[in-house]
């Protein structure tokens, strides 16, 4: 036996012929598919990265195409309001990390966002914070694919990458892809796995036992329904505590009832919420079935169909596995006359009688260990529905696609419930593989076809709302902060136009000081100055026609007073700008702007110019005459200038004012661009990693 593991089984006689933990010879030391080819280590490791950097791309890309750079609804209140400005006026304490936010203590999404916020020099960065979401999104999913490659075998590996790539890279939760304060999906898919994992197959104080106890009580500071997490490996360790006897299931029962008694105590009520629960017992059901039938939500009773796999193992294990030991003596009461033990558990004691010897627990097989965790992870699934069909279950509503990261691992689980119900129930000498493959076809095609729906349809629809509402929030807020213009009334259609419910209090949040001097570079600016007479002037607000573009209503100097397109028009005046000297607050490593125009030819040039340095050689930059460009650089120590030239009479070139950005901030806007490459190769990576012989066992898997 693996030291690292816990022994499962009873420490009595071994069970019957015909149960699964004594299998026939050829059965139990032999994985399905074992005379199948098995891949590599190293094989199944760059399947592994492959994977893996499929899902951070595909997230990546995401947060590129259709995420807003600004704050978005619960981050203004949960994390600026009551992290970072209590971080800059330096009275942040523990008691503001772990306040209630909703229902929910967010520890962890609060000190994410505030490790980031200091990493990144003092800026506030929603799109370097969905950033670090996708990273832990991706986490959860090597997490998951490493648990159940260990515990299936490596014959199963296509199975386990492809139902993983497409639960974790289709972004059916795209409301959480987009909104930064969502991290707390992500960290309770994490932790739950850990403490799944750490708790119920490792022996106390085993590292990845210390792991998941750790997890197990840090879900509760993600959101109210973490305490399910303990909730889980409460009922597990209890089952087995009473079915074995065994006390080396005590510490992680234990674990599992802190985690209980944690998630009650530090739950809060919000009164304003009642409206969301379900208003009774119809719509209890309602809701809890469209929850589990998820992506068949819109069928009825479908919950049944999609839990299956995970209710069949269930049945199959209490049934021939893991009888309890009082049932047993049930009915050893009833039959006081036991049979005589055979011939090979006698010894004979000192006075030369013969007596029965204690046979030694038989061994925990890699089946029993993956039953137990598909189970575990089953059930936290389904107390998951269970709690959001209650809490969010108003009429009977399907599940809101923010919920929905929580919620698909649940089809993983029972897609790799299939292929153990069929090796149990073949251990156990029933005749089920026909039986199991044709439900395994149905079940398949019925999922595929829910998950080609919901990623053909809700999925485009919503993050086409997103990326549009996020535009039209982005240009209100910037209006109100650089031109004063007052903040509309809230509406929701055809988009909703605002990022906080309540426009008042979104006006608040804009016009505080220490808030104001810490946002996202895109709505930083600082107003452009002004030409003494405008119309003799080489640089002018606005000049162009082409410069009409601009979105956000940021304001601009430009040097084109005809249309940059036409290489014939002569008499533009020429020279050069030099602005008033600029004071980075906070001061940022990083500086950036827009342009337009070709800085890089002959008579036009941009240099941030230090205000008590030497002259300082112009940017390196290559723009177009037509399209908008943003530019990097790093920001000079101390006030500088931003001196532009233009010597040039048939081009102009035109620039917005340069805003901080953090180092951070910087580096994740040069990478986002690339993340459809990065998504092509590591599809091209996942299809060199494998062969034919593999795609064939994958299509062709024997359940």
């Amino acid at each position: 036996m693996d030291s690292d593991v816990l022994d499962l089984s009873p420490q009595t006689a071994p069970p019957a012929a015909g149960a699964c933990a004594a299998p026939a010879a050829g059965e139990a030391s032999a994985p399905a598919g074992a005379g199948e080819r098995v891949p590599s280590r190293l094989r199944t490791a760059l399947v592994l990265l492959a994977a893996a950097l499929f899902i951070l791309s595909a997230r990546l890309w995401i947060v590129h195409d259709y995420a807003s750079p600004i704050p978005f609804w619960d981050d203004w209140d949960a994390i600026g309001e009551d992290v970072l400005r209590p971080a800059i006026r330096g009275d942040l304490s523990v008691q503001d990390l772990i306040a209630p936010h909703n229902e929910h203590r967010m520890l962890l999404t609060r000190l994410l966002a505030l490790g980031l916020f200091h990493a990144n020099s003092g800026q506030w960065d929603p799109l370097l914070h969905l950033s670090a979401n996708a990273l832990l999104h991706t986490l959860s999913a090597v997490l998951l694919m490493g648990i159940l490659v260990r515990l299936l075998h490596r014959q199963r590996l296509w199975w386990i990458v492809l139902s993983v790539v497409v639960a974790w890279g289709i972004p059916f939760g795209w409301e959480a892809a987009t909104w930064a304060v969502c991290s707390q999906w992500y960290f309770l898919v994490l932790l739950g796995l850990l403490a799944l994992w750490g708790l119920i197959l490792h022996r106390p104080l085993h590292p990845w036992w210390i792991l998941g106890a750790l997890s197990a009580i840090l879900a509760c500071f993600t959101l109210a329904s973490g305490m399910l997490i303990g909730a889980a490996v409460l009922g597990i360790q209890a089952y087995r505590l009473l079915s074995e006897r065994r006390r080396a299931h005590l510490p992680s029962l234990l674990v599992g009832a802190a985690a209980c008694v944690a998630g009650v105590v530090l739950y809060s009520s919000v009164e304003q919420h009642e409206s969301y629960t379900a208003g009774g017992i119809r719509d209890f059901v309602g809701a809890l079935d469209k929850t589990l039938a998820w992506p068949l939500s819109e069928v009825d009773y479908a919950g049944l169909l999609v839990y299956s796999p995970v209710l069949g193992l269930l049945a199959m294990w209490l049934l021939y596995r893991h009888v309890p030991q009082w049932f047993r003596s049930a009915a050893a009461d009833t039959n006081p006359t036991p049979p005589p033990p055979p011939a090979s558990a006698l010894s004979t004691a000192p006075d030369g009688r013969p007596q029965a010897v204690a046979a030694p627990p038989p061994r925990f097989t890699e089946l029993e260990r993956a039953c137990l965790f598909v189970l575990a992870v089953g059930l936290w699934m389904i107390l998951q529905a269970v709690v959001l069909a209650y809490g969010r279950g108003a009429d009977a509503s399907r599940p809101a696609s923010r919920y929905l990261d929580a919620i698909v691992p649940g089809l993983v689980i029972n897609l790799m419930a299939l292929p153990l119900l069929g090796r149990l129930g073949s251990l156990a000498r029933l005749r089920l593989r026909g039986a199991v493959t044709g439900w395994a076809v149905v079940w398949l095609v019925a999922v595929t076809l829910g998950l080609t729906h919901e990623s053909m349809t809700a999925v485009p629809g919503g993050l086409a709302l997103r990326r549009a509402s996020g535009a039209l929030q982005q240009e209100n807020c910037r209006q109100f902060l650089i031109r004063g213009v007052p903040l509309p009334e809230l509406q929701h259609t055809p988009y909703t136009n605002l990022p906080y419910p309540v426009p008042h209090v979104l006006q608040s949040f804009l016009q505080n000081p220490h808030l104001r001097r810490i946002l996202p570079p895109e709505l930083r600016s600082s107003p452009i100055p002004r030409p003494p007479d405008p119309n003799t002037a080489v640089f002018r607000v606005g000049a162009g026609s082409t410069f009409a573009g601009l979105a956000g209503g940021e304001e601009f100097l430009g040097s084109f007073h005809v249309d940059p397109n036409d290489d014939t028009a002569a008499g533009k005046p020429v020279g050069t700008f030099r602005g008033e000297p600029i004071v980075l607050d906070p001061p940022l490593p990083m500086v950036t702007f827009q342009y337009l125009g070709r800085p890089e030819r002959e008579g036009l040039s941009i240099r941030l110019q230090p205000v008590d340095g030497p002259e300082v050689p112009e940017l390196p930059l290559n723009g177009k005459r037509s399209h908008w460009q943003r530019a990097y650089a790093p920001a000079p120590p101390g006030p500088f200038r931003l001196v532009v030239t233009d010597e040039r009479t048939d081009e102009g070139i035109g620039f917005t004012w340069p805003v901080g950005m953090g180092r951070l901030s910087w580096g994740i806007r040069l990478l986002l661009p690339f993340t459809p490459w990065l998504l092509l190769g590591s599809l091209a990576g996942l299809l060199a990693t494998g062969r034919w012989e593999t795609a064939r066992r994958f299509v062709h898997v024997r359940v």
